[in-house]
């Protein structure tokens, strides 16, 4: 569309300007986001029949949404004419709107980032490119039973190999597949295939429970420091299946795996898994997960399929009055979305508090954001990402998207490229003044000529902010300040990496 100023004054409209089109995403509810592998481009689409929340509720064949994100602008990435596949079984298009119907998760080809595959509701895995469809895998060419239902996909994913993972719709039958791999030699080729080409996990190698099925609400993470890949089962007491390839995921005979309904902390307290929403790695390794409960993590998670006796843990928070006694993180809250920062801290959204940002470790709360203290349009956060390449972080909710500028950036390999802003500092200038290149919790000193240092602090991954002012919190004068940086504990190696005038 067009944003236009008319003269309806006269028997027929009259343009009189064109208006600028607000910056802005045709993605009403972001819930699913992904990075393209280079980290220049974020992908978003929306819930459609997502049951976890509120609107639109149970609708399976809502809308599909789709926006590139990229150099500050959104493109409009969904299929607008799904139409054409009305020959294939299943509700393609939303009549009213002539796009794709009923998309869940997504994934984004790894050589071509302008490639989606869609799990869907009634189409099968579908792949798209740009704005149309490009070729589709269903019950009819992939090993997906042949019920008049069983079009239905609730998740995909991209292994490190490239091979192509798609989870099957409700499954009772345990001698059924209810995961497939479809090899990356093939995986461009999706619409040629047959169901011969896919490797089939079936449903009692996952879950070997004829009454826990796969739903809607299904979220994959493969990790990155292990071979281990997790998926919430998503129905209300289904838990999580973990699942380690060996390193092979092709070959599935030397796999293990394990589901959980059910995990119990280092404290002994066993934790019901009424509701599994959010998973995500951390910087270590470790896997962490929101529930209706809180958080806990895997240290590591070989442990989940290894392990008989698998202990979870549950950060602690103190509380800090002198009886030595604290709190489970957030265990009265229900964490529906998780990001891990360059820092290693976690963001975790809630379903209606708002966000949090915890240390590390998760025994710290460093800060809470809502309505109340923030631009946040809502205080239910559905989904949290952190920018790759940068200090920002991304926030879907339900008033849409919202961005936030943290202060944590990724680390430098080296101080080759330290830098400042803003530089100059002007006098109606009163914010952070940021440094940023510089390498991981580097220990930064900022001096004037003289010598005299007026801050000290460690960065948060490679960056760090200076309010501008002296130790007794007075605006320094006008003049050239040197940035000193080491990764030595003491300082002793520090070097002046950038410089910061001043102007009063």
């Amino acid at each position: 569309g067009e944003l236009a100023k008319y003269d309806i004054t006269g028997d027929t409209p009259k343009k009189l300007m064109t208006l600028d089109t607000p910056e802005g995403t045709t993605v009403d509810i972001p819930v699913f986001m992904h990075w393209n592998k280079a980290g220049t481009k974020l992908y978003l689409s929306n819930h459609t029949m997502n049951s976890y929340y509120e609107n639109p509720g149970d609708n399976w064949y809502d809308a599909s949404y789709v926006d590139l994100f990229e150099g500050g602008n959104f493109y409009d990435r969904g299929v607008k004419d799904a139409k054409r596949y009305n020959k294939y079984d299943g509700f393609v298009h939303n009549a009213a709107t002539g796009r794709l119907s009923s998309s869940l998760g997504f994934a984004i080809d790894p050589e071509d980032d302008d490639i989606l595959y869609f799990a869907s509701n009634g189409m099968g895995v579908l792949m798209t490119k740009g704005n149309d469809i490009i070729g589709i895998s269903n019950k009819y060419n992939n090993p997906t039973p042949e019920y008049w239902w069983m079009n239905r996909t609730l998740d995909v994913n991209i292994d490190s190999e490239g091979n192509l993972w798609m989870v099957i719709g409700y499954n009772a039958d345990l001698n059924a597949p209810t995961v497939g791999i479809l090899p990356a030699a093939k995986r461009r080729k999706l619409e040629e295939c047959t169901a011969d080409d896919w490797i089939a996990i079936t449903h009692n190698k996952f879950i070997n429970n004829p009454e826990i099925s796969f739903s809607r609400e299904a979220r994959s993470l493969f990790c990155k420091h292990s071979n281990m890949k997790f998926w919430n089962i998503g129905n209300q007491e289904a838990g999580f299946a973990a699942y380690d390839d060996n390193g092979t995921p092709l070959n599935i005979k030397d796999d293990k795996c394990a589901h959980y309904q059910s995990v119990t902390d280092t404290e002994g307290n066993s934790i019901k898994l009424n509701f599994n929403y959010c998973m995500d790695e951390d910087q270590n390794g470790a896997v962490w997960f929101g529930c209706d409960r809180g958080v806990y993590y895997i240290a590591n998670p070989k442990e989940a399929v290894n392990s008989a006796t698998l202990r979870v843990k549950r950060p602690i928070v103190p509380r800090n009055d002198g009886t030595n006694f604290g709190d489970y993180l957030l265990e009265s809250e229900s964490v529906y979305s998780i990001a891990v920062d360059h820092s290693n801290r976690k963001w975790l959204g809630t379903y209606s508090s708002g966000v949090y940002l915890v240390s590390a470790d998760g025994t710290r709360i460093l800060a809470h954001y809502d309505m109340q203290n923030s631009p946040l349009p809502s205080n239910s956060i559905f989904a949290i990402s952190y920018d790759p390449l940068s200090n920002k972080v991304y926030f879907g909710t339900p008033g849409g998207l919202a961005c936030f500028d943290s202060d944590s950036a990724p680390a430098a390999d080296s101080y080759s490229d330290v830098y400042a802003y803003p530089n100059p500092v002007r006098p109606e200038y009163t914010g952070w003044i940021t440094i940023t290149g510089l390498m991981d919790d580097s220990l930064v000193k900022i001096a004037d000529m003289a010598g005299n240092v007026f801050f000290s602090g460690r960065s948060e991954g490679g960056m760090i902010s200076w309010d501008g002012c002296d130790a007794a919190g007075n605006r320094v004068r006008s003049g050239v300040y040197l940035v000193f940086a080491s990764q030595n504990a003491t300082g002793s190696n520090s070097g002046v990496v950038t410089k910061i005038m001043v102007v009063n």
